[in-house]
């Protein structure tokens, strides 16, 4: 019988290897001289250090900005915090910067029968969001990009 507490799934061994956060220790590593001998350990940094771990998302994902952001995060307040204030932005660019295939590929797995909904792929989504990209300006907040 299950007990809370207990331990319901494991990776493998090149699962955690493939994993975008083993990649990303491993860029922290390189590029910011940090080592994380866990999860935990890194968990705790984004935690103490919240500034430098949000920046360092930002650069891990090469953030493509027309403006760069003056500051990652104004005040540590709840509601009310303001993030990367003075960035500009395009989000569609940067979603599609990151287009690594054209290939279909689930979002979501099954669960006892019900449909899989299927993500419909980097060319399909492109010519869906594109044309409406460069016809939306939806003003945004100072310090919310």
């Amino acid at each position: 019988m299950m007990q809370e507490g207990d331990l319901l799934w494991q990776p493998d061994a090149q699962t955690i290897e493939d994993a975008n956060l083993t990649h990303y220790m491993r860029w922290l590593q390189a590029t910011r001289g940090l080592s994380f001998d866990s999860y935990a350990t890194l968990w705790q940094w984004s935690v103490d250090e919240l500034e430098e771990f949000w920046a360092s998302v930002w650069d891990y994902f090469a953030i493509k900005a027309s403006q760069p952001y003056e500051s990652v995060l104004v005040k540590r307040i709840m509601p009310g915090a303001q993030w990367f204030v003075g960035a500009r932005l395009n989000y569609a660019e940067n979603i599609f910067a990151k287009q690594t295939t054209t290939a279909t590929r689930p979002l979501a797995p099954s669960w006892k029968g019900e449909a899989l909904w299927v993500w419909p792929g980097w060319t399909e989504t492109k010519v869906e969001v594109l044309p409406a990209a460069g016809s939306v300006s939806v003003p945004m907040p100072a310090g919310s990009a």
